[in-house]
Formats: structure tokens, sequence, C-alpha cells
């Protein structure tokens, strides 16, 4: 009995010490997973740093406007805010480090403010002056957005927000300077409550 009662304790041993070595893998997975996110969060926020300063330049060489929020529109003779900005920074600074390539529409990934153009002005407006911002630290430009979508849209709105870095999303405003937020700090702040964050310039605060 004394045997058995010896092979049972080593069976239940071994079988703890597996477990426990398997939480320690996944735990180690776990934490290098998330280290590895973190820098590319920190990489995504350089990206748009570069991206406010190419916007800024376009502004400044465009009558104080924003580039067009959307695909290109070439019956109205409207260029895609990406094309736009082409001239401004190089080709390799401007998609997310998070964003998988090998995603239909990855471009997606990052998506200019939709309420920024104002389509229900008589008569429409699709581009922004940014004059016309009554609060550009809280409004927001562009965003790490959900991509992946059957038809291509370079705009979006809340609802198109991409927690992707940790549950966390990184955020160019109109003043041109990017903040990462938490998922429950953001939707906190777009619901108008401190920190605000603005999408819709037009509407009343």
């Amino acid at each position: 009995m004394s045997g058995r009662h010896s092979k049972a304790l080593s069976l239940v041993g071994t079988v703890v010490a597996i477990v426990a070595g398997g939480t320690i893998v996944a735990v180690a997975l776990f934490g290098l997973a998330h280290a590895r996110e973190e820098a590319r969060a920190k990489q995504c926020l350089s990206i748009l740093s570069r991206y406010a300063t190419s916007f800024a330049a376009y502004a400044a060489d465009y009558g104080n406007v924003l580039p067009y929020e959307n695909v290109g529109d070439e019956h109205h003779g409207r260029v895609a805010w990406p094309e736009a900005l082409a001239g401004y920074m190089d080709q390799a600074d401007r998609l997310c480090p998070s964003v998988d390539l090998s995603v239909e529409n990855y471009r997606e990934g990052y998506r200019m403010n939709s309420k920024l153009s104002r389509r229900s002005a008589d008569p429409p407006q699709p581009y922004r002056l940014l004059s016309s911002l009554l609060s550009r630290p809280h409004t927001v430009v562009l965003f790490d957005a959900e991509y992946g979508g059957s038809k291509l849209s370079l705009k979006g709105r809340l609802k198109d927000v991409d927690y992707r870095h940790n549950g966390s999303v990184n955020i160019l405003f109109a003043d041109w300077h990017v903040e990462r937020f938490g998922r429950g700090d953001f939707v906190k702040a777009s619901n108008w409550l401190p920190p605000k964050i603005i999408w819709d310039p037009d509407r009343s605060h």
C-alpha cells in the first residue's frame, strides 16, 4: 500500500509540476505579447506625430483647410487624405505597426474623423477650415480604427475605434498633439465628460 501511495503522490506531484510549468509559460508569453504591443503603441504614436506635421504642412499650403476625409472622388476632383499627404511624409511611416497587412483593406487602420466634412451645409463643404474648429485641442482628426471591411473606407467615427494597443487607442487631435486613451476613459471623454473629446465640431457643446 505504501508503494502505491508513494507512486500516487509522485504522479500528483508530476501533474502539479506540469500545470505550474504551463501556467508560468502562459504568463511569460502573455507578458511578452503585452510588451511587444506596448512597443508598437509607442511607434504608432510616433507615426501619428509625423501625420500631425504632415497635416499642418498641408493646411499651410492649402488655405488652412484639411484634406478630404475619405477615399478619392474623381467626379468632384477630391483626393483621399493619404494621397493628399503623400508628398509630406515617407511611405514607410504611414501605417500603424499593429495592423495586419495581409488583411483586406488594411489601409483602414487609420481613419480620419468623418464629422469634419459638412455635407449637410448648403452648399456641402467637404473640406474643413481649421479656423472653424472652436476647440482644436479636443477635436479628433485621425485615430486607430477597425479595418478589414469589404469596402474601403478611410473615414470613421466613434463606433469605428479600434482599441488594439492592449485595450487602448491612439488619437491625433486638431491642434496636432497625439494622445493615448484606455477604453473606459476614451468612451467617457467621447460622451462629453472631461477630458472632453469632440467628434462632431458642429454639435452644440
